[in-house]
């Protein structure tokens, strides 16, 4: 994403770097294992979508700027105080899941992750032989990790649908 040309300094105005962090086990169980019922992807698509349809990895970083960029740009329209909200520009993407031990290659949840890696993002998968544990403490320690890191990111961005 190139600078954009901020109107009231005249001056460029350098994107801020955001990283996201999505906890991959909790996107997995939300695509694959929710109520038809409840499912608005479902509702929309049909049941089996997933056999029928792929995710598009690759552009869900720009698709979380877009939404980012709308939310700012409607805060300042309410404020109508300070300088527009600068640009946003994703430098990394990383997942966090983990597998138990013998989870076949041709699986879905296998499948979804490899997918995401073919769109350049950092999958961490860790093997386990029970359920799945720890992807939470590892995505956070990451996210403090990389919190403490200098010129990392300006902001961080968590995707995921724990309470």
């Amino acid at each position: 994403m190139s600078p954009e040309t901020s109107s009231a300094l005249g001056a460029e105005v350098a994107p801020l770097k955001a990283s996201v962090f999505i906890d991959g086990t909790w996107l997995f169980y939300s695509i694959y294992s929710r109520q038809d019922s409840q499912c608005t992807v479902t509702k929309r698509f049909g049941k089996g979508w997933y056999h029928y349809y792929e995710v598009d990895w690759a552009a869900l970083p720009s698709l979380i700027c877009a939404k980012i960029r709308r939310q700012a740009e409607e805060n300042y329209k309410k404020k109508n105080e300070g300088t527009k909200p600068r640009p946003i520009e994703i430098s990394r993407v990383s997942v966090y899941t983990s597998y138990r031990k013998g989870t076949e290659d041709y699986s879905p949840r296998v499948k979804m992750f490899q997918r995401m890696a073919e769109a350049n993002m950092n999958v961490q998968i860790m093997e386990t032989n029970r359920r799945e544990k720890c992807v939470d403490i590892q995505l956070a320690v990451e996210m403090l990790y990389y919190a403490y890191t200098p010129e990392a990111f300006d902001i961080a961005i968590l995707v995921s649908g724990d309470k």
